[in-house]
């Protein structure tokens, strides 16, 4: 009976069962894929507790659908977290009915004190998944609105698998308290 685990798991679950039997030392050899994001280098997605501008990204998401006029019916969306080797970390707001992905530093309005960060949802360029991907390389041209396709859906792919979703329900002003 075939086991369906991702890569590392199956790598891992190797490794458990054969490291008693002295026979791991083949594992170094199977070589695993990084998983491809719309960010540059590597890093690895985590969640979104890691940074408190990641925790609560609602007010964020109702003003980006006030600006849209996309308030009147529920909205999806689903957050993944993504931190380098220094530290720095970012996030990625895939809008499934607005069909973006938004790369994203941070929520805009620090909830402890009420005040106003630089990082706004508002503000950030987003990728349009209809129109903004290409296949390779070539097709991008130098063009910064092109991202590659693959890119996207291994972002979209982290964030199906380790994100966190969010359902924002039809509404008709913005207020803060939700």
């Amino acid at each position: 009976m075939a086991i369906s685990l991702p890569t590392t798991r199956r790598l891992g679950l190797l490794v458990l069962l054969l490291a008693p039997l002295g026979l791991t030392s083949f594992v170094a050899t199977e070589r695993v894929e990084a998983t491809r994001t719309i960010f540059p280098g590597q890093p690895r997605h985590a969640a979104p507790s890691i940074d408190d501008r990641f925790r609560d990204p609602r007010h964020d998401l109702r003003r980006l659908l006030l600006e849209a006029r996309a308030n009147r019916h529920t909205n999806h969306f689903c957050l993944v977290a993504y931190v380098w080797p220094d530290g720095t970390s970012r996030a990625a707001v895939h809008w499934l009915e607005g069909k973006r992905l938004i790369p994203w530093a941070g929520e805009s309005v620090d909830a402890k004190t009420g005040g106003t960060r630089q990082d706004d949802l508002l503000a950030a360029p987003y990728i349009d998944l209809t129109r903004d991907l290409v296949d390779t390389p070539q097709e991008q041209a130098g063009e910064s609105y092109y991202h590659l396709r693959a890119d996207a859906e291994g972002t979209l792919e982290d964030c199906r698998q380790h994100g966190v979703h969010y359902t924002i329900p039809p509404f008709r002003q913005y207020t803060q308290a939700f």
